[in-house]
């Protein structure tokens, strides 16, 4: 018996008496092999020389004891984490989180009996703005590396237990991306590697793992599927049976009965079962299944070119009653994503992770499975949920789940600025143009880019560049600088709400505090007084100067002197939100406060008061006038 299943029978609380016992009844037990032809007359046992560590295939306890085996095996190689070949540094595991990080998954790999699947990311640290072609190769060599060290824990820990990995049944693929435009294409990795693995107790000769590339198609669990989500092998594996059955059904002498039973039951399992994990369209569908109906038809004592709505029309208003492929799909998709969400398991929360980014991709403050997907998908890459989207709609079918991510509108006046845009009328082309722009941004609203009292849009806006007086806190897509002629169309968008220097329609007061931006700087509303707090919550306070008594053009700004910050332990109350903005011309950094903002900020005795103010401030060193501090 295998000692790891024993410790483990302990682990769980079972009897001494009672592990024991099954030890012993499983060492003395002698097994014979039953086929379609007869039981063996030949028998094997559990021997010292052939040691037997598990029942074989058909067993009843076979199971309960992989199960308890699998537990094992999992603690050691992934849920540890441990490489004891380095000093026990933990190894990296995917983590999935939605947008508002309300979901998070960790995860390693998956396993459906024998099959096993294992993942690593990189361990080098990234933001949503490293996609270049170095940092690309950085990233993707770091990934080999820890996937080289979990397959080498993996494959010790299934030959520790009595298994073995199949290396000719086993490949890898790693995911790189090259950007091109702002827009990522899935590549095969520039440099070569290799996955080099010890088999069993030939420690000396490692094996070569074979390399897939992400646009290869595998069959597992009976269905065709690519890691990159491409379905054209898996729609030419099912032709060929829809093709295969097509010959057979025409050429065959089989009553009426049996005909409609032979695609009933035969075909459309056969070709339906793989079809809730792919993303054909209608129009797939209907051309997978139109040489099948041809040749069936027919034998059924049927016009082939009968009307398809009375071959798939309900039987209870005079139809045929036959199930469409493309129902089947969509069906088992709905099938798929309820029964998951209501189980609270791990794919539903990864299913709830991309909808949330799906979400944010559509960039509107609509559930997207309310929106009209022809409208997106355009400039939406498809995936499956973008498929199980676009059956939703056609049918009218609404689902609301309560984890699910939507940002919301925070102030009078606001604007999703995606759904202004198609408002507007602009083509697929352009929207997929301003969607890249706002997804680098960071940004949603109309009011993630105003000043802070809401009369125009920041200046480094237009030129796409980052605001320097809030951060979004929200997880976003990978997304490359999109090239100049992109930023060329994004400011002319943008002029149709500013035409000038301000607003056509200011925006009003506050309305609700759940905001995804962050702000940075904030204004006192009792005194003068300016406070900035960092990434690392650290608060700096600032006090301006007397205004001069000569009018001037600046003598509207308030100047804070370099002798006036003064770090502070906690900011004061009755703050305003401030936006800042960087003038390139004069090198000067000017802020705007605005309302009282009701957004519950990172220390306790902040209380909100009602009021508006609409000075400027201008920062200027004492020492060195004219450069800007380096907050």
């Amino acid at each position: 018996m295998n000692p790891l299943v024993l410790l483990a029978m302990g682990w769980l609380g079972v009897p001494d008496s009672l592990a024991r016992s099954v030890a012993l009844t499983w060492s003395h037990t002698s097994h014979q092999i039953k086929t379609q032809f007869g039981v063996s007359t030949v028998t094997y046992n559990n021997t010292p020389q052939t040691p037997l560590f598990g029942p074989g295939q058909g067993s009843t306890t076979g199971p309960i004891l992989w199960q308890l085996t699998f537990v094992f095996l999992e603690d050691s190689a992934i849920e540890a984490g441990m490489d004891l070949s380095e000093l026990e540094e933990p190894l990296p595991q995917l983590m999935f989180t939605s947008v508002d990080e309300e979901v998070k998954l960790n995860s390693s790999g998956e396993a459906f009996v024998d099959d096993s699947n294992l993942a690593s990311p990189s361990s080098m640290s990234s933001n949503p703005h490293e996609v270049s072609a170095a940092d690309q190769r950085v990233h993707t060599a770091s990934a080999v590396e820890n996937l080289q060290v979990l397959a080498l824990r993996w494959e010790r820990a299934l030959f520790s237990t009595g298994g073995a990995i199949n290396f000719s049944k086993s490949f890898w693929f790693v995911f790189h991306w090259n950007w091109k435009g702002g827009i990522p294409y899935l590549e095969n990795p520039p440099q070569s590697a290799q996955l080099r693995l010890t088999e069993g107790s030939n420690l000396n000769r490692p094996v070569n793992v074979p390399q897939k590339s992400v646009h290869d198609t595998y069959r597992t669990l009976g269905a065709h599927i690519s890691p990159s989500g491409d379905n054209r092998e898996s729609y030419k594996v099912l032709l060929a049976k829809a093709q295969d059955y097509q010959t057979k059904i025409a050429s065959s002498k089989l009553p009426r009965e049996a005909a409609l039973l032979s695609y009933n039951i035969y075909l459309l399992s056969k070709l339906g079962y793989p079809l809730p994990a792919l993303t054909f369209t209608e129009a797939q569908c209907h051309t997978l299944q139109s040489p099948t109906l041809l040749a069936f038809l027919p034998k059924i004592q049927l016009n082939r070119h009968i009307a398809r709505s009375i071959v798939f029309g309900s039987i209870k208003y005079g139809g045929l009653g036959l199930k469409s492929l493309y129902s089947i799909q969509s069906i088992g998709q709905l099938t798929l994503f309820v029964g998951h969400t209501r189980a609270q398991d791990k794919t539903s929360s990864l299913l709830h992770i991309s909808l949330s980014y799906l979400q944010l991709a559509v960039g509107s403050s609509v559930n997207v499975c309310l929106l009209y997907p022809s409208t997106y998908k355009h400039w939406i890459d498809s995936c499956w949920l973008v498929s199980f989207w676009d059956f939703l709609y056609r049918v009218q079918l609404t689902i609301t789940t309560t984890k699910h991510w939507l940002p919301k509108l925070t102030c009078k006046d606001d604007k999703v600025l995606m759904d202004h845009f198609i408002a507007l009328g602009y083509p697929a082309s352009t929207l997929g143009v301003l969607n890249h722009c706002r997804l680098y941004l960071q940004i949603i609203m109309l009011s993630d880019i105003v000043s802070a009292d809401g009369t125009c849009i920041i200046q480094d806006i237009f030129y796409g560049l980052q605001l320097i007086d809030r951060h979004s806190t929200l997880k976003w897509l990978q997304q490359q600088r999109p090239p100049n002629k992109d930023w060329e169309v994004w400011c002319s968008a943008l002029r149709i709400l500013q035409p000038r220097n301000k607003l056509e329609h200011p925006l009003g007061p506050w309305t609700t505090h759940e905001s995804h931006q962050s702000w940075h700087w904030f204004k006192s509303s009792n005194s003068l007084t300016y406070s900035h707090c960092d990434s690392m919550d650290t608060w700096t306070s600032y006090k301006g100067y007397p205004k001069p008594r000569r009018a001037t053009r600046l003598s509207a700004l308030t100047v804070l002197g370099t002798e006036s910050r003064t770090p502070i332990a906690r900011p004061p109350v009755n703050l305003l939100p401030a936006s800042a903005n960087f003038t390139r011309c004069t090198n000067l950094t000017t802020i705007t406060p605005g309302p009282a903002k009701p957004q519950p900020i990172r220390y306790q005795n902040y209380t909100p008061k009602v009021g508006k103010q609409y000075n400027k401030v201008l920062l200027i060193s004492e020492t060195d006038q004219g450069k800007t501090l380096n907050l």
